[in-house]
């Protein structure tokens, strides 16, 4: 195993100088392509007002930004158009326009701005101009790698990993990853660097996918701070270390990664890594649920339910548990039924913390699969029945949940002992019959 705390430190200083969500996302954002001046503006207009813009975007105002890079546009200057268009097409400082930011970023293009095929290819690729075409993003995405965008370049490892417009490559997708990485894409370094943790589609490297991760968490990149996050907190090609998990998961929260809000907050509610702290746990879980998150919505519905380090608040606890079940999550479903089971909605309510275990489980959620066997094996909710029970905790087995396999054993063990003690009972029958 590696372990890379010796480095943090270095990194801590180096990624306190981001301070917004924008800067932290070098691959998401618009990135100036080197252009001659227009002739309709000197270079030093056009380079004191893209100052102006880029500013003005820094700081969310959009407005303002979205002006300057228009009037940029209209005196001819290709990165001014593309980023015109970029805003026009995500609604930033105004209602989205897909034509016309496809009308922009084709003007864009034809100046040679590389993110604009970038942003042209995303267009077709998503359906914004009509049917999704996927050969035609891809072409667009060529284009764009051609001319240096390491955004397009990643964008291509994506759709060979996942066999978008191509036929799924995986090793492909790695060597387009690599090319992304060398010229500067944190986003494919994030990416690459999972796939070589997890293993699941090219061979493990623990020490390479770690590294991968922690150059993409020194650039910036909030999804790399919080992949290394789990890294540490489930001991994941590293010593488990729950203080380095709090440190990136903070790092990422801070930046608006969605995931890492939830994490960060059940850090503070369980006291591993920082000092245990529901305020601090309810304060980010509910930026969490801001952010439509729905394991934050749960936990903090839970949280509020059972009064765990919260005034109790039922009615807010089960429109929480609503609005999560309601984006399909299992996570969701399955604690609203143990709120159910343990009785932290009003009376205990077992029917109903089944039903909801049963709707976890039948979309994939392992521990209801779990908590279903127990039910049956126990007779909780519903007549007991160990058949019942055998095949869910079997289902749970094979959907990777390890405490099923000893509770399966459990119930195998008493089934040996009944036919040991009824053998028992048949032998001195007989030896009682002689």
């Amino acid at each position: 195993m590696t372990n890379y705390s010796s480095i943090y430190g270095s990194l801590a200083f180096a990624l306190a100088l981001i301070t917004t969500p924008a800067a932290a996302q070098t691959d998401a954002q618009p990135v100036a392509d080197e252009e001659s001046s227009a002739s309709a503006m000197s270079a030093e207009t056009i380079k004191k007002l893209t100052e102006q813009a880029d500013t003005a975007y820094d700081k969310g105002d959009y407005e303002s930004a979205l002006a300057i890079y228009k009037t940029l546009g209209q005196a001819g200057d290709s990165n001014g158009n593309y980023i015109y268009g970029y805003m026009l097409r995500r609604g930033l400082g105004t209602e989205k326009d897909f034509p016309e930011a496809f009308r922009v970023l084709q003007i864009a293009s034809e100046g040679d701005a590389p993110n604009a095929f970038t942003e042209l290819g995303l267009m077709y690729e998503l359906g914004e101009i009509g049917e999704k075409d996927e050969d035609i993003a891809n072409d667009y995405y060529m284009r764009a790698h051609e001319k240096g965008s390491s955004r397009a370049t990643y964008f291509i490892g994506l759709n060979y990993l996942y066999g978008i417009g191509f036929e799924k490559n995986v090793e492909e997708a790695e060597n387009w990853f690599k090319k992304a990485i060398a010229m500067g894409s944190d986003s494919a370094m994030r990416e690459l660097g999972v796939l070589y943790i997890t293993g699941d589609k090219l061979e493990q490297d623990y020490t390479t996918g770690l590294g991968l991760l922690t150059r993409a968490a020194a650039a910036g990149n909030s999804d790399a701070m919080f992949h290394l996050g789990v890294s540490h907190d489930f001991a994941t090609g590293v010593v488990e270390n729950a203080e380095l998990a709090f440190f990136w998961y903070k790092m990422a929260a801070e930046l608006g990664q969605i995931d890492a809000l939830n994490n960060l907050a059940q850090l503070y509610r369980n006291g591993r890594g920082v000092e245990k702290d529901t305020q601090q746990a309810a304060f980010w879980f509910e930026k969490g649920v801001a952010a439509n998150d729905a394991y934050a919505m749960a936990n903090l519905a839970y949280m509020l339910a059972s009064a765990e380090g919260l005034p109790r608040d039922i009615a807010r606890a089960q429109k929480l548990f609503d609005q999560a079940i309601a984006l399909k999550e299992p996570f969701a479903m399955r604690t609203m039924g143990l709120a159910y089971e343990e009785g932290h909605l009003g009376s205990k309510d077992t029917v109903k913390a089944n039903a909801l275990y049963l709707e976890a489980a039948e979309l994939g959620d392992q521990i209801a699969m779990r908590y279903l066997g127990i039910n049956y094996e126990e007779g909780i909710g519903f007549i007991k029945d160990l058949d019942k029970a055998r095949s869910w905790y079997a289902k749970a087995i094979a959907a990777g949940d390890e405490k099923a396999k000893e509770l399966l054993e459990g119930i195998k063990k008493a089934d040996r002992d009944w036919v040991s003690e009824v053998m028992d009972v048949e032998a001195n029958k007989a030896d009682d019959s002689n």
